[in-house]
């Protein structure tokens, strides 16, 4: 594990290194670790991992600011990079992580939450997320809840929903409504993606109703975040009922 000095010392230096890409500053914390803002306040994690059928995966977060308060949805894969991550948002925006949720019990969602209890955030997950994380010997979530609740982040509240199975049963999303923000996690395929990625624990049938509850629930979104690539708008959850319907 990092000592906090060395944290310090590479976010101090990763907040040098901005890079603007489209409209939207991209800081690279180091090479397996980025943030980017989307919105006031919410920021989007991409972390790398090397992984053996994939290769080098970069996978999606959410932070989610307000005050000297930040949210994580999602961690890192690895408690090293939510270390990093922590003291960027200490020394770069004065926010402490206070709450973290991962999405569901995969590695691209839960891989950094030790880390972040050990920083003093609490988490939340949906129930069966706990249950996965304890079949699969992995750092177990603090708090459960079933199907929806809502979280106050300073003066933000964000909203968790089991909208349905997907990707994995247990998957939820995030809304950030004050800035029409989804977070879809691997629920979500990005516009670029190919193919509807890992299906090993995936709901095939359950997945589409899934897609269109979303669609429903949230026609004004705004900015969406998939698990995995660029974020977009509505035209995502689209994309992901055609990849489904490409697998009847």
């Amino acid at each position: 594990m990092m000592s906090m000095g060395s944290v310090a010392m590479v976010a101090a230096l990763a907040s040098l290194a901005v890079s603007s890409t489209a409209s939207r500053d991209v800081v690279e914390l180091r090479p397996d670790l980025a943030v980017e803002q989307l919105a006031p306040g919410v920021w989007r994690h991409t972390s790398y991992k090397n992984l053996p059928t994939y290769g080098n995966t970069p996978a999606n977060g959410m932070i989610v600011v307000s005050d000297s308060a930040a949210m994580v949805v999602d961690t890192p894969w690895t408690n090293e990079q939510m270390e990093v991550l922590g003291a960027w948002l200490a020394d770069s925006l004065h926010a402490r992580v206070i709450v973290a949720v991962p999405c569901h019990a995969h590695d691209d969602c839960i891989g950094g939450l030790g880390a972040a209890h050990r920083m003093g955030a609490t988490s939340y997950a949906l129930n069966q997320t706990l249950e996965f994380a304890k079949r699969d010997g992995k750092e177990i979530p603090q708090n459960a809840f079933a199907d929806s609740m809502s979280l106050t982040i300073g003066a933000r509240e964000i909203l968790l929903l089991h909208a349905g199975p997907g990707h994995t049963p247990d998957n939820i999303v995030a809304w950030v409504p004050d800035q029409k923000v989804l977070f879809g996690g691997c629920l979500v395929r990005s516009a670029h993606a190919k193919s509807l990625g890992n299906t090993a624990e995936a709901d095939l049938q359950g997945w589409p109703g899934t897609i269109r509850t979303l669609l429903a629930r949230f026609p004004d979104a705004g900015i969406i975040i998939p698990g995995h690539g660029a974020p977009g708008g509505l035209d995502l959850l689209d994309h992901t009922l055609a990849l489904l319907a490409e697998r009847e």
